[in-house]
């Protein structure tokens, strides 16, 4: 009997250590297109906001469209390459994992044009032109892309018991 409720201790104190990460999970993302291999890559993390406990911490990072408009390359703790993908002329489809912690309630994608950030001039007016976006449809934590010759900057925001976190990418054509 005491073994018993020693199981379900030990089992009810790890459930709470996994549902109260100290931190968001990162997001990786695969890309598939046609037979060529998945490509991958860890997207950069932007603004936050999390709970644990009596703790919490909020941080807001940049708009994903200031990424590639503003010279940024001194700042930022990956090459901007590194969270580009080239869509080598085929339709694909893209997969979001969170990794670090556990399924989030809910994921919402964005996404601009990529010639929308060469208007970007770090100023007030660049609110009009974050709201130039395009809502993308997605289903377990997948959604379609096609090759329309156009670049695209995405945003992912996840939203978990604890808070959010958003996440951004690229997909050149």
């Amino acid at each position: 009997m005491k073994k018993g409720f020693f199981i379900i201790f030990v089992f009810i104190a790890l459930l709470s250590l996994v549902a109260c990460s100290s931190s968001p999970p990162q997001l990786y993302v695969g890309l598939s297109v046609g037979e060529t291999p998945m490509q991958h890559l860890r997207a950069i993390q932007g603004s936050v906001l999390w709970d644990v406990g009596d703790r919490s911490f909020s941080a807001t990072d940049l708009h994903p469209l200031d990424l590639w408009a503003l010279d940024l390359a001194d700042f930022l703790p990956m090459d901007i390459s590194e969270i580009t993908f080239q869509l080598d002329g085929s339709d694909g489809e893209v997969r979001l994992q969170f990794r670090g912690g556990f399924p989030p309630r809910s994921v919402h994608v964005r996404r601009w044009n990529a010639e929308v950030a060469r208007s970007v001039d770090g100023g007030g007016s660049d609110m009009d032109l974050w709201s130039q976006y395009e809502s993308i449809e997605i289903k377990n934590n997948r959604f379609q892309i096609s090759n329309d010759g156009n670049d695209y900057i995405y945003d992912v925001k996840a939203v978990w018991g604890q808070g959010y976190s958003s996440y951004a990418f690229r997909i050149d054509s």
